[in-house]
């Protein structure tokens, strides 16, 4: 097993040094308190109030209220460096290398409080809520969220492309003009137009959209009798395939560089009135050889990963289940949850690397949250060494659930939290909470 030491040093750090950024005086709270107190709200969805109490109870800080909790988070002054402590994180322990990169890109509207109207989002149609747009990068290779985007606009492809500009900014990748060693973007249908397909191409670099079936290029396709072709659009050479799939239980995907994983359903997911569903992408990847349609298909379908994603955190943020009542303090939220599935991520890493495990495999927050966070952060190597970490990761190991990627399902509108008795009357036929029709 390998040992903590490392990463324990390197939050010791970090969080000193987020301490002297934000010119605090020596006080009770620190930045490690309100880190790890966020990750105990999110993940049992308790009140400032329950989570100060149980951190007392564990004599991790003294007689400090929650009320003086919250007036750290609601001033925003972590914003940033929760941002930059993620993005820290992710070079030195999830990332670390530096080859090309494959990131998922996908938006779902998210529900928030009545007060955020005052930041510009809008409020929903005879709803008790207000509606903005979350938008993730996800690297389907090491399987990790890599930035969150929240905004006002109800646009995705906007959205993608400030988070496109502030992940080039933070890789040092302004003026790389080499498409070869570009990241992969891959995108599903919402995404594609010729304005988006411009501006990729401008700043070279790689994509894979799915498109339409109604589009000209496709009949351009069709009366060429071949699934493969070249087309030139506003100046570039770009690659339209097309390919048919059965029954999604026939997909085999490839995660990671070595293993190969069946999807294994309870039973097929058919599709109405037809054995076979028809795919069509449009790809920077000319390279046939390099990049045939078997390929091109197994890059897409993996990108069902954020999906997957999606249904996490929408468990744990977008069903009305946010502390903030603020912008800031809902920015902050955010930052903490995507360092809370960085975490569970380096640790599932850890049990792959000595047990050869597989990557698609996700774990339980509690026993990384209750047992082992409080190690790393507060450093108490009298109360839990790397021995135990390690018989802690045996246990979580026991407790992997396979995550069934590469399924594509029909979407179905899921309501929040039943905090409103009119839904039940008003929406029967939506379960209070994550029901299906």
């Amino acid at each position: 097993m390998p040992s903590f030491n490392k990463i324990i040093n390197w939050f010791q750090t970090q969080f000193k040094s987020i301490d002297q950024q934000t010119n605090l005086r020596e006080r009770k709270i620190h930045t490690m308190d309100v880190f790890y107190l966020m990750c105990r709200m999110i993940n049992k969805k308790c009140s400032y109030q329950e989570a100060v109490t149980e951190m007392r109870i564990d004599n991790l800080i003294g007689n400090v209220s929650a009320q003086a909790f919250n007036h750290r988070v609601t001033s925003g002054r972590y914003v940033q460096p929760f941002y930059q402590l993620i993005q820290k994180f992710t070079d030195n322990f999830i990332t670390s290398d530096k080859h090309q990169h494959i990131y998922a890109v996908d938006g779902s509207k998210i529900n928030l409080g009545l007060s955020m109207t005052k930041y510009g989002f809008s409020k929903c149609r005879n709803r008790p809520y207000a509606t903005g747009l979350i938008s993730v990068l996800y690297d389907i290779e090491h399987q990790t969220p890599i930035e969150y985007q929240l905004s006002h606009v109800l646009n995705e492809r906007t959205l993608f492309y400030d988070q496109l500009m502030r992940l080039k900014m933070n890789n040092g990748k302004q003026e790389d003009t080499s498409r070869s060693s570009s990241d992969i973007f891959i995108f599903d249908r919402g995404y594609y137009s010729s304005e988006m397909m411009d501006k990729m191409n401008t700043l070279f670099q790689n994509f894979i959209f799915r498109i339409k079936n109604n589009l000209k290029i496709i009949k351009q396709l069709g009366s060429s009798g071949s699934d493969d072709m070249i087309i030139d659009s506003n100046g570039h050479k770009m690659r339209v395939v097309k390919y048919t799939i059965k029954t999604q239980d026939d997909i085999s995907l490839k995660i990671g560089s070595t293993s190969k994983i069946k999807l294994q359903l309870k039973k097929p997911i058919p599709i109405p009135n037809q054995k076979e569903k028809t795919y069509y992408l449009v790809t920077s990847l000319l390279d046939n050889t390099q990049y045939p349609i078997d390929k091109l298909k197994q890059l897409y379908h993996r990108r069902w990963a954020v999906e997957e994603y999606y249904k996490k955190i929408k468990r744990n943020l977008i069903s009305g289940t946010f502390h903030a009542h603020l912008l800031t303090s809902l920015e902050t939220e955010l930052l903490v949850q995507q360092m809370i599935n960085l975490l569970t991520r380096y640790f599932l890493n850890n049990i792959s690397q000595y047990k050869n495990y597989p990557v698609n495999q996700k774990i339980s927050n509690n026993m990384i949250i209750d047992k082992i966070l409080p190690t790393i952060i507060y450093g108490l190597p009298n109360k839990i060494n790397d021995e135990k970490i390690s018989k802690i990761l045996i246990i979580l190991e026991k407790n992997t659930v396979p995550i069934r990627s590469g399924r594509s399902f029909e979407r179905i509108k899921i309501f929040p939290v039943s905090k409103h008795i009119y839904q039940e009357n008003k929406h029967p036929q939506t379960k209070n909470h994550y029901g299906t029709k």
